[in-house]
């Protein structure tokens, strides 16, 4: 699908992310992004850079966002209940449909978020699970956290079941939006993956 983007020149460290997107990789291609081609993604990554040698980015980066949360527009409700509560608990974050600027690129703005975010929320929903936006997004993600040291992706399954998402996302460890303590492990996976972060760079400098 064709997406709007304004009369801008892409970057160069946007190129990968745009490829993992080919007919070989990519499940709008037709086929499902495995774990076993991983390793081929990794030809095209130096920090999100045309093609070269892998370099994986170290965990000292800063992030501006504590979290992104990513899905369709028809769950936009869902997204500013996470949202509210997130931010009620300290953490940075962007809401995809919210935060958006107009007349900005959306190809470009996402892929900055994505690069500047800790931790990243899609809500696969039977929606999103079906609009070629939101998967082209999730593989940006995933992209992103194979080649990226401390970032982590969150699956939040709204009312669907493992076995309708796509195969390259269920290999991550979800959650359930419907279940009782939903908000307290959501909150739980961003204080952990903050305070791993934190030690790491504690270690660092001793």
């Amino acid at each position: 699908g064709r997406f709007p983007v304004r009369e801008e020149r892409l970057s160069p460290r946007v190129w990968p992310l745009l490829s993992v997107n080919s007919t070989s990789l990519s499940p709008v291609g037709g086929m499902s992004l495995s774990p076993r081609v991983w390793p081929l993604l990794s030809v095209n990554s130096t920090s999100l850079s045309p093609v070269g040698g892998m370099s994986s980015v170290p965990s000292r980066r800063s992030f501006t966002y504590d979290f992104s949360i990513w899905y369709c527009p028809e769950d936009d409700h869902i997204a500013s209940r996470i949202l509210e509560r997130l931010k009620k608990e300290g953490f940075r974050g962007y809401a995809e449909h919210q935060d958006q600027v107009a007349g900005t690129s959306l190809v470009l703005t996402a892929i900055k978020v994505i690069e500047a975010s800790r931790v990243a929320i899609l809500l696969l929903s039977a929606k999103s699970l079906g609009d070629p936006w939101c998967q082209r997004v999730s593989q940006w993600n995933l992209y992103h956290i194979i080649h990226h040291h401390g970032t982590k992706m969150i699956p939040v399954y709204v009312g669907v079941k493992k076995a309708e998402v796509p195969p390259f996302l269920q290999h991550l460890i979800e959650l359930e939006y419907q279940t009782e303590f939903f908000f307290d492990r959501l909150v739980d996976s961003l204080r952990i993956s903050h305070s791993t972060m934190s030690k790491a760079s504690l270690a660092r400098r001793e």
